[in-house]
This record gives C-alpha cells, structure tokens and sequence, in this order.
C-alpha cells in the first residue's frame, strides 16, 4: 500500500468533552499512532509519495493528490 498527499501535522490529541445535564463532565482522548505503537503526535503521517498543490490547483479546486493516484495506478 502506498500513501500520497501531504504530510499531516498533529500537534495535540483530538480530546471530546461530554457534558451532562448534571453538571458532570467527562473527556475522551484518542491516541493517534501507527500499527505499531509509534506515536506520531507532532511529526504527523509522512506519504509515500508526497504532493504539494499550486495554488492552481486550489483555485481551480483540482485534487492534486487524487490525479498523481490516477497517474500512480496507471503505470
């Protein structure tokens, strides 16, 4: 399998907050890391196969990493 788009940047956990009609208060965290254990919180997800969009890319709301997938599969 291989990964292509941008690195992703995790710089804190996704935390959720429930609170109750009682006034208690609860707080979910999750652990974001690879298959093997490895945290990546503050270095994120390095893809295999990086793209940077242009702001061509942006204007025209062309998903750059979507068509370097097409062309990847396609060889």
């Amino acid at each position: 399998m291989k990964t292509i788009g941008q690195n992703t940047f995790w710089e804190r956990w996704p935390t959720f907050y429930s609170i109750y009609p009682e006034g208690a208060m609860h707080r979910i965290v999750q652990k974001a890391t690879y298959p093997d254990d490895r945290e990546f919180l503050g270095y994120g997800i390095k893809p295999d196969i990086t793209v940077t969009p242009a702001l061509q890319d942006y204007l025209q709301k062309k998903d750059a990493s979507l068509y370097k997938a097409l062309d990847y599969l396609e060889k």
